[in-house]
């Protein structure tokens, strides 16, 4: 909050529209997401005035999170295909691996679990190469849901298997048990 009225005060957009983005996260963090989806549309529209694909494309991620949460699962589908274009289009790889991780999520309570599932291994992918073992334990967790959705058991388990290992071996409690929800 602090840093949002330093940055109001000297009217720094992008430093506003940064403030805005993190206590957001705060917010949905906390379970607000209503107050949350406010301050991440604040922002987008300050990412849209400045022209930073990068942070429209990461906004977009953020509001297509929310919007899967509440079940409105086109409209998150929607945004997360329009930020996952725009980050590869910009070139930033783990921007573009998020998002495709969060498209993969959408995709799946709309059975499109094929797509998913490529969507996913591609996210994987890039993760993996950019070292970023945490997401890559998300990504692993989804692909393990996606894949019992298709009957491959034993890709579903090894992916659970890998989630855990890595989740363990980062510490993150919550991963941790979404990947043992899948075991």
């Amino acid at each position: 909050e602090e840093s949002l009225a330093i940055s109001q005060e000297i009217e720094d957009r992008r430093g506003i529209g940064t403030s805005l983005l993190r206590l957001g996260g705060v917010l949905w963090r906390e379970g607000d997401s209503t107050a949350a989806r406010s301050l991440y549309e604040e922002s987008l529209a300050i990412c849209q005035a400045l022209g930073d694909q990068l942070g429209i494309a990461w906004e977009m991620a953020r509001l297509a999170i929310i919007d899967m949460r509440q079940g409105r699962f086109e409209e998150a589908e929607r945004l997360a295909r329009e930020g996952s274009a725009m980050s590869h289009k910009v070139g930033d790889r783990e921007a573009e691996a998020h998002g495709l991780l969060v498209l993969g999520e959408i995709l799946e309570p709309l059975a499109k679990f094929v797509e998913a599932r490529s969507l996913l291994e591609e996210c994987l992918a890039i993760f993996n190469d950019l070292g970023r073992r945490g997401w890559a334990t998300s990504a692993h967790a989804v692909l393990g849901s996606v894949s019992l959705h298709l009957g491959q058991y034993g890709q579903a388990r090894a992916h659970a298997e890998t989630g855990l290992a890595l989740a363990r071996e980062t510490n993150t409690r919550y991963r941790i048990g979404h990947t043992l929800l899948l075991l």
